[in-house]
């Protein structure tokens, strides 16, 4: 099965992107996007809880009729243990969900932080997820993960979808075949910050000062390579994403119509021979790099 492209809207929620210029997506523009999504059989969203009001948006904006089948995160526990107090709290949240979204059911619904699965809160909290599934208001459970040592196997057997960070910069958790074997089991594996908030996409030069030296050297290095074989960066990123078989999906943000329409013109070329660039040559070792949490001003 070829990749597919889901769509991300955190855009559509809070001013998000360390390079987005833009701001929070204005509904006339998220229209545009969703409208253009769907005339490119786009099948999936994905948003979240703690998107700002990013599920009411979509729900407002997406198109009559639309078939567009939606991922959402719960938003994050802080308590060290469950309650059923909690558990009714998180039902009435899911039920708002869905009405933002204007919508019966959702495709998949993710754990947005692996500490929720761990300890004493890990198994009420996978008994309502699946009791979710059980009134089929949704088909799949789903976890967001920075790093592989977050999947725990006490509860990965009730895991159907794993989402999480993968491009030509970070490559550690592609490396070893883990994901692959994943895939082979049955798992969906999406991946998200392709573009970590659209770095790789902007010229070194352009980069936010706080970013490490480090990285924006090999990024400036990244930029030569690709002029000499004659590809954008867009195109060189999409490349390495599109050798993945063992992806299912691909999360990509936007922050207007004609972005996304740029995306899609470099997504539908033809994909570059493995043997023309090696790409493990672009990929960087310094994890605090590639995580934002670590990206502080």
């Amino acid at each position: 099965m070829p990749i597919s492209i889901t769509l991300g809207t955190a855009q559509f929620g809070f001013n998000y992107g360390i390079t987005n210029n833009v701001g929070k997506v204005n509904e006339k523009s998220v229209k545009k996007i969703l409208k253009k999504a769907e005339k490119n059989n786009i099948k999936y969203l994905d948003t979240a809880q703690s998107y700002g009001n990013a599920e009411e948006v979509i729900g407002r904006c997406k198109p009559k009729d639309s078939k567009f089948e939606i991922n959402s995160k719960l938003s994050f526990l802080k308590n060290e243990n469950i309650t059923e107090n909690d558990i009714q709290k998180l039902e009435k949240n899911f039920e708002q969900t869905l009405k933002n979204l204007k919508t019966q059911s959702i495709n998949t619904f993710l754990v947005h932080d692996s500490k929720n699965l761990k300890g004493n809160k890990s198994k009420k909290l996978i008994k309502w997820l699946q009791s979710l599934k059980e009134r089929e208001l949704i088909k799949n459970i789903g976890i967001s993960i920075y790093d592989l040592e977050e999947l725990n196997n006490s509860y990965l057997e009730d895991i159907d979808l794993i989402q999480i960070p993968i491009s030509i910069y970070n490559q550690k958790l592609v490396d070893g075949g883990y994901l692959e074997s994943l895939s082979n089991k049955g798992y969906l594996i999406h991946a998200r910050s392709c573009f970590l908030q659209g770095l790789i996409l902007t010229a070194a030069k352009n980069w936010p000062s706080h970013i490490s030296r480090e990285l924006r050297d090999h990024h400036f290095k990244t930029e030569l390579l690709a002029k000499k074989n004659d590809l954008s960066l867009i195109d060189l990123s999409l490349n390495y994403i599109k050798n993945l078989s063992f992806l299912d999906s691909i999360i990509v943000g936007t922050t207007s119509a004609l972005e996304f329409q740029n995306f899609l013109n470099s997504w539908n070329k033809k994909k570059l021979t493995t043997n023309k660039i090696d790409f493990k040559d672009l990929s960087w070792d310094n994890e605090r790099d590639m995580d934002p949490r670590f990206w502080v001003k």
